[in-house]
């Protein structure tokens, strides 16, 4: 898939709530999310401060999600805390396209901080989606 494909249809989380949702929603999928509701509130809001959640939405609804830090400005890496696709989404690419924008944003100058990425142009359609 190319870069505009991708941004097209990938959304990156751009409050504390919008990521907080999307933790709630995945939380029977993600057997490290399973630790209690204030774990999610305070993974979200570490998340917004230092990191980066991007999510694939699909009829409706988050299908896929990955919560990366990019914190090596030098080498532009990023460092992936976590990943998650919907069971009846799996084995359809959605693990494999999330990774590759994880890459892609690492690689840009869009993660050279904390909440840079939320100042740049990438969609708006979280709201809509995660629920």
């Amino acid at each position: 898939m190319n870069e505009g494909a991708m941004q097209e249809r990938i959304v990156l989380c751009r409050t504390p709530d919008e990521i907080q949702a999307l933790l709630e929603r995945f939380h029977m999928v993600l057997p490290s999310l399973k630790r209690g509701k204030a774990f999610r509130a305070a993974m979200a809001e570490k998340f917004f401060q230092h990191g980066k959640v991007v999510f694939i939405p699909e009829d409706g609804r988050a299908v896929g999600f990955a919560a990366f830090y990019c914190n090596d400005h030098v080498e532009r890496k990023g460092y992936l805390s976590m990943i998650a696709v919907y069971p009846d989404m799996q084995g359809k690419g959605c693990g494999k396209e999330l990774l590759t924008y994880v890459e892609f944003l690492s690689k840009k100058r869009v993660c050279s901080g904390g909440n840079a990425a939320r100042k740049h142009d990438l969609r708006q359609k979280a709201g809509k989606c995660i629920g």
